[in-house]
Parts: structure tokens; C-alpha cells; sequence
């Protein structure tokens, strides 16, 4: 593929306004996270949303974008339409570059690819041609998270999604995505986590409510149930440190982050609440 088609800000047309969902309805979050995590938007602080299918992980994230100033330049790159962005308007987001993996044909080439085909880490790396202000990852498959670990370098506030069982598995699931790239080392992608993405915030899907004791079911709804950083451990592993955790019905913040200082101008006095995943 040339490099004219490389440098195309539209690999192809973006989705349609009919074919995108429409947006669920805001439900409030506790406000303190929201102020929190709009904060943290806003000082451009590298973000991972991770959980299970189904959780609500990019609805989540499309409510993080959603904070980000409309002045700033986004690239956003996914396997499938998801985030849909444009729903937002062009006033929200006018500098909006969506991109978008094409799975190619049956056929294959020389090397053995789909002829034709398109992976996500292909426009990963042709993103930094465009001078983005931030690089938005869909969700972390494979390679692409290479180009994800470099944009979090420049401080540029990237955001992703990760399918992950539990919040303690989020570092070693990024380690495993990271290495299918061949050329990375373990203790490289370790290194990487545990210094450039500032927050990991996990998403569940949990019980409301006790069980009715006639169907032995409860009611369950997606929630923030984990918010942590990462810094460098002992012998290379990736330290956790837990900011904000769920329990009896609430989340609550434990510590703040090391960076705090840098989230002061963007915290609100009187915080307001923020889109809820369910």
C-alpha cells in the first residue's frame, strides 16, 4: 500500500449517523470519582478502562471523551465502529480522525496476510504522522499496543479498553498483548505499564441487591469497582496501588494518586456527577 493511502485521515468513510446506537442515558456516578476522573481527563493522564464482556467499557470510555476540550486533535482507531463519536456533533469534537482495522479477503499473500487487509497496529504507527493531541484505542487486541505505549510516553493523555477477568490481571494482560509483537521483551512491556499508564479503572458487572429469596436471583448493574496507578515494583514486576474501591454499595477513594498536584486546576469545588456505565 502506498504511502498516499497511508496518510489518508479516512481509511474509508466513517460510520453513519443510522447506523450508530444512540448514546444510553446519563445515570449519576458518585460525584467525588466524577470530579476525579474528569480531573484526570483534563491533565492529559494516560487511561486504561478494563473489564470483563459485557461490563460497559466503552461506554465508560465514550463518557471519558467526552471531557476531553474540543480544541484538541483525536485519532481513534478500532477494530469495528464502536465508540461512534460523531454522535456527539462536530462542535464536540470537530478534529476528530477515526480509523478503523479492514479485515482484508480470504485470500492471502506472499506472506501469508489477507490480501487487502488493514490490522489496527498499521494505523497505530501511521497516527503520528497527523500531530495528534491524543491517540484513543478502542480496545488493546495486540500489537497496537506498542504505538498505545508510545503515545503514553509523550504525556498526551491516551485513553484505551482492555478485556480483563479482574483488576489485578490488567497489568500481565497488557504484558501478554504487548509480546505478540515479537520484539518485545517481558520485562520491557512490564516497564512500560508501570510508568506510563497513570490510572486503571475497572468496570464489573455486580449484585445490587440481596437475592429474592423466592428466585435466588438479584439485581445486577455495571460499576466502577476499582480505580488503580501503577508504578515500578520489586525484581521488575508492576506495583498496584488501589486509589478507589467499591464496597457496601459505594465507591470509595482509599489514597490519592502521586500525581494529584497535577489534577488540582481541574478539580471542581462543587463536583457534579458523571455518565454512570449502567
Amino acid at each position: 500500500m502506498g504511502d498516499a493511502q497511508a496518510d489518508r485521515d479516512y481509511p474509508h468513510s466513517p460510520p453513519h449517523r443510522h447506523h450508530a446506537r444512540r448514546p444510553r442515558r446519563p445515570r449519576p456516578h458518585a460525584p467525588e470519582l466524577a470530579s476525579f476522573l474528569r480531573a484526570a481527563v483534563r491533565a492529559k493522564k494516560s487511561i486504561i478502562v478494563a473489564g470483563d464482556r459485557g461490563a460497559g467499557k466503552t461506554t465508560l470510555l465514550r463518557a471519558l471523551i467526552n471531557e476531553i476540550e474540543p480544541a484538541e486533535k483525536i485519532g481513534t482507531i478500532e477494530s469495528v465502529y464502536e465508540l461512534h463519536l460523531e454522535q456527539l456533533g462536530d462542535e464536540r469534537h470537530p478534529r476528530l480522525i477515526p480509523w478503523e482495522a479492514i479485515p482484508g479477503s480470504s485470500e492471502k499473500d506472499a506472506a501469508g496476510r489477507p490480501i487487502g487487509e488493514i490490522p489496527m497496529d498499521y494505523w497505530a504507527q501511521r497516527s503520528f504522522r497527523h500531530n495528534l493531541d491524543r491517540l484513543i484505542v478502542g480496545e488493546l487486541l495486540g500489537p497496537e499496543v506498542i504505538a498505545m505505549f508510545e503515545a503514553m510516553q509523550t504525556g498526551a493523555g491516551s485513553m484505551s479498553t482492555i478485556h480483563a477477568k479482574s483488576a489485578a490481571a490488567v497489568p500481565e494482560r497488557i504484558v501478554t498483548l504487548a509480546r505478540k509483537d515479537g520484539r518485545v521483551t517481558e520485562d520491557f512491556a512490564r516497564r512500560q505499564v508501570a510508568e506510563n499508564i497513570d490510572l486503571a479503572i475497572y468496570v464489573g458487572v455486580i449484585p445490587l441487591a440481596e437475592p429474592n429469596p423466592w428466585t435466588g436471583q438479584a439485581p445486577r448493574g455495571r460499576r466502577i469497582t476499582n480505580v488503580t496507578t501503577y508504578s515500578p515494583g520489586e525484581d521488575g514486576r508492576v506495583a498496584s496501588t488501589q486509589l478507589w474501591e467499591y464496597s457496601d454499595g459505594q465507591i470509595h477513594q482509599r489514597l490519592s494518586p502521586p500525581f494529584y498536584d497535577d489534577l488540582r486546576p481541574h478539580l471542581r469545588e462543587d463536583p457534579t456527577t458523571f455518565p454512570e456505565i449502567s
